[in-house]
């Protein structure tokens, strides 16, 4: 924001910023617990994402998103915190990983609220 404001700022520098201000503005960086073929993950994540969190590829989405679970008397569901960057696992690179065993394995249905 500092450079933004300065009179000599160039138009190019400015836009430039502004776009990285919009891509991680108000997000958490992450380093997953578990590992992911052999390597733990790292990414940007909304800034309300919390230790215990889950990374989770959603069919149809076009990024990772967080979920939180939530465990009640009566009933447990997943809470979207929301989208997030993942190294390595953007535009389909973690499905070219998995074998379609490894795929099925890994898929789950849940409720999300």
């Amino acid at each position: 924001t500092a450079i933004l404001n300065q009179p000599r700022c160039s138009h190019i520098v400015a836009d430039f910023l502004r776009r990285v201000q919009s891509v991680i503005w108000n997000r958490r960086f992450l380093l997953s617990k578990a590992d992911f073929n052999g390597a733990q993950l790292l990414g940007l994540a909304p800034g309300s994402t919390k230790k215990g969190d889950l990374i989770c590829i959603l069919y149809g989405c076009s990024v990772p998103v967080i979920l939180r679970e939530h465990i009640t008397p009566n009933d447990r569901y997943y809470e979207v915190i929301g989208e997030s960057f993942i190294y390595g696992m953007m535009d389909g690179e973690a499905r070219e990983v998995l074998s379609d065993e490894e795929l099925e394995a890994g898929t789950m249905a849940f409720k999300l609220r």
